[in-house]
């Protein structure tokens, strides 16, 4: 992701909502345990941006499409040229670029998903204030296998276990994106690489970021393949380091039963 070094030291979350109390879906410090309470870590030091998206000048028929924002600022409409719903700033709050994902068109309006409750909602854009690209990737995360895996067209580029949200803090199902990359200290307790996703844990809603969820690394490798987490994604660092280098911003993320 372009100029996310110093962007990201001021993050305040990356889905794991890093600097509050309301953990959604990260793990606590050390050997988390399935149902233990949220705790508030100290945040990440960031030692490496994601990389650069892919960027297709040309769209790919069949592939999903991302929208980089170019304008200072975007509003989402309730339908093209409707009611405003929410103007996003760009960069965020977080100082990130602002990517969504493309879900349609209509002439010169194009409908996306943003990092925004209520889960899977999708509003209208001017397409002049953003840059469309193409990815080829799309992640599926499988709930009930513990198992999430990268396909690239149809065919799988990367499978790997993961650990997943507990029955009171389930990670949430639903048709999401990634929103932002950064690479964090693998010694700490969101391992070497988080993924923020945008989507939102049903149980946790308050805090920064609003219970936003990720896929992010983990310093209790025991605890892959179990039901352990607060709703967010944890792989093992290795595995975690493969997906942030192979997938751009902008990649739809299915979380499925």
């Amino acid at each position: 992701m372009v100029g996310m070094v110093g962007a990201a030291r001021h993050r305040t979350r990356v889905g794991c909502l890093l600097t509050v109390v309301a953990l959604a879906g990260c793990t606590t410090h050390g050997a988390a345990t399935a149902g233990a309470k949220p705790t508030a870590p100290a945040p990440p030091p960031v030692t490496a941006s994601a990389p650069a998206p892919a960027a297709s000048p040309d769209p790919v028929p069949g592939q999903a499409l991302a929208a980089d924002v170019v304008a200072a600022e975007v509003t989402l409409r309730a339908t093209p040229d409707g009611a405003p719903v929410v103007t996003l700033a760009n960069p965020t709050a977080e100082r990130m670029p602002l990517v969504l994902l493309v879900t349609d068109r209509s002439g010169d309006w194009l409908q996306v998903q943003a990092a925004l409750r209520p889960n899977g909602a999708r509003r209208w854009v001017q397409a002049a204030d953003v840059v469309v690209r193409s990815t080829p990737y799309r992640i599926l995360v499988e709930l009930g296998e513990h198992r999430l895996t990268v396909r690239r067209g149809t065919e799988p580029v990367l499978e790997a276990p993961v650990a997943i949200g507990t029955p009171d803090n389930p990670t949430p199902t639903g048709s999401f994106y990634i929103d932002a990359a950064v690479s964090t200290n693998p010694d700490g307790p969101y391992g070497a690489r988080e993924l923020s996703v945008a989507g939102f844990s049903q149980t946790i809603t308050s805090g920064a970021g609003g219970g936003q969820i990720a896929i992010h690394g983990t310093n209790a490798p025991s605890l892959i393949g179990q039901s352990a987490s607060h709703g967010c994604v944890r792989m093992l660092n290795a595995d975690v380091i493969k997906l942030f280098n192979l997938v751009p911003v902008g990649t739809p993320v299915d979380i499925v039963v």
